[in-house]
């Protein structure tokens, strides 16, 4: 594992280091832009960059952050220089795949109980067929699940289906070769004049050990484009009543189905918004909302998401950087870091739950309002400011978490505490 390595330390040219921050106090910070995604991320990384008055260092390897939003490999990460960060951890595409995700998860709430359950009860097909049959027994046959493909994304491959359909799927799945996971269905979801949302946040993960991550206050609302009832025959195939993802849904109406959490929130509270199926039962006025519950459960999920991944995020990132890579006398001891996209689904009684994470989310400014992209520049500005930090006890992060409205997730008691669990019956059982 360390071949790599050690070859790039015999070969290192025997020259001034000047990407080096302790050799360059004071001076613009330089950022490779070679790798940056021109639909995803190019506008809100240069916007930022503009912002911050930092430089963009185009292809020139002479500089303090790379930006790279193309596959990534351990030898990339190898010819990384003390000193130099860059915005990915080694594995966190597989980390945030839906299977190996419930598998941390499921791990976690093992070690710390309930209060880790912050996801519908999930089953990894078709390794775990056999236990969802045994789990769901006849009662719950006649109950929708959704099916979703380990690496599936923009709503690709996502079915949801009854729980006598989903042997047939899983049998196709495993003769293709394709791993997935099946979720209980949350049928009465948070509504806002009859539509369907969820929550997509930005975390920023600097750290696995010690742990170290922020959550973005200003998150996003996605909207399904029709009318939300609860799945049945006759509508299990309408997806665009059912998924939020924003692909899916600007596809058909041409415009961002996005909006500020803050907006959405207002319009509950002062109205707007249904709470249950929408048919019906359970629906009723939702200006009882408890705001700051719901943030304080948001806040929860994302924290726990955040914690599930250091385990593994820790032991694949100490296989492709050796002990003191960075010295902790520089000014800056960050190698990688990372924003992450976190969905979170609110159902009828305020409690939040975790549909997936993103390790790559879209920053892309095209067609998004000022709430939008505010929201987005802040979350590249802030992650950008923090990898240039030495970390959490750093002098210069309190600033950075007001300018950009983060709350250090690392700052929250853990394990949480066990009267903050969701009521759903948890995954690890």
């Amino acid at each position: 594992w360390d071949t790599p390595i050690k070859q790039w330390r015999i070969k290192l040219p025997e020259r001034p280091d000047y990407s080096h921050p302790a050799r360059r106090t004071g001076m613009v910070v330089r950022v490779n832009t070679a790798r940056l995604s021109t639909v995803y991320y190019a506008e809100a990384v240069r916007t930022a960059l503009s912002a911050l008055r930092w430089a963009d260092a185009g292809a020139k390897v002479e500089c303090d952050v790379y930006w790279w939003d193309t596959p990534i490999n351990r030898q990339h990460f190898a010819a990384l220089r003390p000193g130099q960060a860059i915005n990915r951890f080694y594995g966190m595409v597989r980390l945030c795949r839906k299977v190996c995700l419930a598998q941390q998860l499921r791990w976690l709430e093992v070690l710390y109980g309930r209060a880790c359950a912050i996801a519908p009860r999930t089953w990894c097909l078709s390794a775990e067929l056999e236990r969802f049959r045994a789990d769901i027994g006849r009662k719950r046959e006649g109950s929708f699940y959704i099916v979703k493909p380990d690496a599936g994304c923009q709503g690709d491959g996502i079915a949801l289906l009854r729980a006598s359909e989903i042997e047939k799927r899983a049998s196709a799945l495993s003769s293709s070769g394709t791993r997935a996971v099946v979720q209980e269905y949350i049928d009465q979801p948070l509504l806002l004049n009859g539509y369907k949302f969820d929550l997509r946040l930005y975390a920023i993960f600097l750290s696995a050990q010690p742990f170290e991550a922020y959550l973005c206050i200003h998150g996003l609302a996605r909207f399904a484009t029709r009318p939300y009832a609860p799945p049945a025959s006759s509508n299990a195939l309408d997806l665009l009543s059912h998924l939020t993802n924003s692909t899916l849904n600007v596809a058909e109406t041409g415009i961002s189905n996005k909006r500020s959490w803050a907006a959405v929130r207002s319009a509950l509270a002062s109205a707007g918004g249904t709470v249950g199926s929408g048919s019906g039962s359970g629906a009723g006025d939702v200006s009882s909302l408890d705001a700051q519950g719901s943030w304080v459960a948001i806040r929860r999920v994302v924290n726990v998401a955040m914690r599930a991944l250091c385990p593994l995020a820790s032991e694949l990132h100490d296989q492709v950087f050796p002990p003191n890579f960075n010295l902790p006398n520089l000014s800056s001891a960050r190698t990688s870091f990372q924003i992450i996209g976190v969905d979170v689904l609110l159902d009828a009684e305020g409690e939040a739950w975790l549909l997936e994470l993103n390790h790559s989310p879209s920053m892309s400014l095209e067609g998004a309002d000022a709430d939008e992209r505010s929201a987005k520049l802040h979350a590249v500005s802030a992650a950008l400011e923090l990898a240039r930090t030495s970390g959490a006890a750093d002098s210069r992060v309190p600033a950075i978490c007001t300018a950009h409205a983060l709350e250090p997730l690392h700052t929250l008691a853990w394990p949480p505490s066990a009267a903050a669990q969701p009521t759903a019956v948890s995954a690890a059982e």
